[in-house]
This record gives structure tokens, sequence and C-alpha cells, in this order.
């Protein structure tokens, strides 16, 4: 089975589109560090964590020794990356495992050390590839496709759908973003020009 690490961003975009149980129809093995889980705790992400019960998410604790190197990962990444982030890094390498971040600096990090690294839009392209998402018509779960774009717009990625089978996601400004409508067509949204007063030129 192909296996996955994933931090805490990509844990919580799934929990907030709702998009776990789709995931898991991937037969791809989900798996992070108990500092990770910690975090999400903290945040008190429930319905997340819910997942670790079921044993669907599997958490991994760290030794001193292990710990120690993740802090020395974390000096020669930067401070672009947080501890908790490195862990999911050392995670990945030590399992051979493909890893899942929003983080920018720690995906360069991971490519670094011939780490397979994707972002947190490439689930969503895994899931309409697989059609995963796909019911009895060829368009995927809108309710699902609002709430992502909601996450890609928190994520400044615009997300655009011009056929109602693939979503198109590329890099945008979120004032430029098109959302998305049942029939599939973007409708672009235009800037609001301000009024002059009645005595200005």
């Amino acid at each position: 089975m192909k296996i996955a690490v994933q931090d805490a961003n990509v844990l919580i975009d799934l929990e907030l589109a709702g998009l776990f149980d789709l995931w898991f129809q991937l037969g791809i093995g989900t798996h992070t560090t108990d500092l990770i889980k910690g975090e999400l705790e903290d945040g008190g992400h429930v319905q997340a964590l819910a997942y670790f019960k079921s044993g669907q998410v599997q958490e991994h604790g760290l030794s001193f020794e292990e710990l120690d190197q993740v802090s020395a990962l974390e000096r020669e990444v930067g401070s672009k990356a947080k501890f908790n982030d490195c862990s999911v890094l050392f995670l990945a390498v030590k399992l051979d495992a493909m890893l899942i971040s929003g983080d920018k600096a720690l995906r360069k990090a991971g490519r670094a050390r011939y780490v397979e690294v994707h972002g947190t839009l490439w689930i969503m392209d895994q899931l309409v590839e697989s059609k995963v998402m796909s019911g009895p018509s060829p368009q995927p779960s809108w309710s699902i496709c609002y709430r992502w774009k909601d996450i890609c717009h928190r994520k400044n990625v615009r997300f655009v759908s011009s056929n109602g089978d693939k979503p198109d996601l590329r890099a945008s400004s979120p004032r430029h973003d098109h959302p998305i409508g049942p029939s599939g067509a973007g409708v672009q949204h235009r800037p609001t020009r301000r009024r002059r007063s009645r005595g200005g030129r």
C-alpha cells in the first residue's frame, strides 16, 4: 500500500472540506506524528481526531534520539518551517512515504531528500481523476467544491471549473477568485469602483 505522511494543515483542510472519507477511498495509508496530533487536540479538531481513534490515521511517537534529529532538521530547513512540521518530514523519510504538506519550505526540503512531495490541492486532483468524487452524474459533488473553494480562498489560490468535470486550480489573488456554480461555469466578480463625491473631479 502506498502511504502518505500529512502535516496539520492538510489534515485540517480535509476536515473543513469534509473530504476524509473520500480521501480514504483512494487506498493511501495516512500517517503523521504525535506532535501533529497534539496540534489538532489544541485546536479542538474533533472530527479529524476521530480518524485517529478509528485507526485510519496512524500516529507515530518519536523517541528522544529522533526528536534530536528533528531539531537538527529544523535548523537545516530554516526558520520558515516549524519543529512539528519538520517532524512530518522526518517521518516521511523514515517510512519512505510521500509527504503532503501545505508548507512550501518543507516541500522544498523534502524534494532535496528525494521524497515525493505534494500540496493540499494534489488531493483534489486525485479525487477527481480517480472519479471518487463522481456519482451518477459526471459532475463532482458541488457542496464539497464550495467548501474546497473556501479553503483555496484562504490559501490565496483560485479555484475555477470551466467544464464541470475537473477543477482548474491556478495560483492567483483571492480578489480575482471565480465562484463555482452547478453549471460548472465560473462567474467573475469585478472589483467595485469607488464613487466620486459630487464636488470632486
